[in-house]
């Protein structure tokens, strides 16, 4: 399910699709973030997703990408959660939150806390063709923020 709105969100960002790339967004993250850049940068939501599409295809390296698969799993703490002592570093999701705190301001992590059923980082690969080529990997590795509430998956990012 996560990789499904994964591939939702980024094909969103490839069409332009700003009402599709809304409703992928964590409801609370899009409305405070969206605040946040109307006071801070002059701009909205709508100009970040026209952003993360000029990057998407810097990236893939042509003029036009279709997602054809993202694989998921879940991201641990420097890439191996194992290694971490006890009680050494927070958990993911909390060191992303904190992250978003620092920007969005005092009070957004618990929120989200309090708001959702789960939090997670989630680590994908996506696969996509460019230009009508030949299948490539676009993005791998890279890390993405989710929460799960009341059943349905959603990004911050």
């Amino acid at each position: 399910a996560c990789a499904d709105v994964i591939k939702a969100y980024f094909t969103a960002i490839e069409e332009q699709d700003f009402n599709a790339y809304k409703a992928t967004l964590y409801d609370y993250y899009y409305n405070v973030y969206n605040d946040w850049l109307q006071d801070n940068q002059g701009y909205g939501m709508e100009t970040t997703m026209e952003q993360m599409h000029q990057s998407l295809l810097d990236s893939a390296g042509g003029d036009h990408l279709v997602v054809t698969g993202i694989t998921v799993k879940l991201a641990t703490a420097e890439g191996n959660a194992d290694e971490a002592e006890e009680g050494e570093t927070e958990d993911l999701p909390t060191q992303y939150l904190g992250i978003y705190e620092q920007i969005l301001g005092e009070g957004f992590a618990d929120e989200v806390k309090k708001d959702v059923d789960k939090a997670f980082v989630i680590a994908f690969t996506m696969k996509g063709t460019v230009d009508g080529g030949e299948e490539k990997t676009i993005m791998d590795g890279y890390d993405l923020m989710m929460v799960e509430k009341d059943g349905a998956y959603y990004v911050l990012g």
